[in-house]
């Protein structure tokens, strides 16, 4: 039986996911790019956070990143888009992405949505084909890759590997795009965030992957099944401004709401952390 979360939760468990799996397992950028480091340090979580939610823009110096270092970038706004196929589709045309980028965004976006609305797992790749199927993933390339998608469900039936080691053993064959091991790696092990994240990794050792897995199982399971060690020690490392011994992780609520306030329709006057607190009142326990 899935563990019931009301959407904002899922929203910031989506979020702690995506950068504490980039946190675990390395940068997602080029060490060269002002865009970002480890963990997005010259940033911290709050203002990578606020930036990818509004998207008016991408780097120009992450244009020329791995497709799934791009989708990294604007994972934030995909959760603002994950009811909205078409529009997702539209902002992410003006972006200057490659065209199997976008594509690969548009899955995301759309299993962000299946999770959101409280879906199993289990039925996320057939629900991904018969909506990439429909008039609203034009164009025909969608829809392709969304044929490509279902057919995963195969080789998910397989038992998995002794040892994680055993990576040529570990993805499809056939799998040619990073949302494709995303998904694949996702639903390997649904049921924890910790080896879900490290499945992606061992098998494409790409942090951006293993970020992007991280996202669809923070959304799913909650923060709950993330590795309290991970937390403790990625935590300040993500955002260096927290006090972890004042607050904790209540801290981080005011960054991590600013997608789902992006999502609801924004304050007056900007999004800012200080704005967020009174649009979004921060539980009392």
């Amino acid at each position: 039986m899935m563990m019931q979360f009301d959407l904002r939760e899922q929203f910031r468990s989506a979020l702690l996911g995506l950068y504490l799996a980039e946190w675990k397992f390395g940068s997602v950028f080029a060490e060269q790019t002002s865009v970002s480091g480890p963990c997005l340090p010259r940033r911290g979580l709050g203002s990578a956070v606020l930036e990818g939610a509004v998207l008016e823009g991408m780097p120009a110096e992450l244009l020329t990143q791995e497709s799934a270092a791009q989708l990294v970038y604007v994972a934030p706004w995909l959760l603002r888009q994950h009811d909205d196929p078409m529009g997702c589709i539209q902002g992410l045309a003006r972006l200057g992405l490659k065209e199997d980028t976008q594509q690969m965004a548009v899955v995301l976006a759309c299993g962000l949505g299946h999770l959101f609305d409280q879906q199993s797992p289990q039925t996320l790749l057939a629900a991904l084909a018969q909506k990439l199927s429909g008039p609203l993933t034009q164009p025909t390339s969608v829809q392709t890759l969304g044929q490509s998608i279902a057919a995963l469900e195969r080789r998910l039936q397989q038992p998995l590997p002794a040892a994680f080691g055993e990576t040529s053993t570990l993805l499809p064959s056939s799998t040619r795009l990073p949302v494709e091991a995303v998904l694949f790696s996702f639903l390997r092990i649904p049921e924890s965030y910790g080896l879900a994240v490290k499945y992606a990794f061992d098998c494409t050792q790409s942090s951006a992957i293993a970020a992007l897995t991280g996202l669809l199982a923070g959304a799913s399971g909650g923060l709950s099944q993330m590795p309290l060690p991970w937390l403790s020690a990625g935590l300040p490392v993500i955002e260096p401004t927290l006090d972890l011994a004042n607050g904790g992780l209540a801290q981080l609520w005011p960054h991590l709401d600013t997608a789902f306030a992006r999502w609801a329709g924004s304050p007056p006057g900007g999004l800012t952390a200080a704005s967020l607190a009174p649009m979004l009142p921060l539980p009392s326990a």
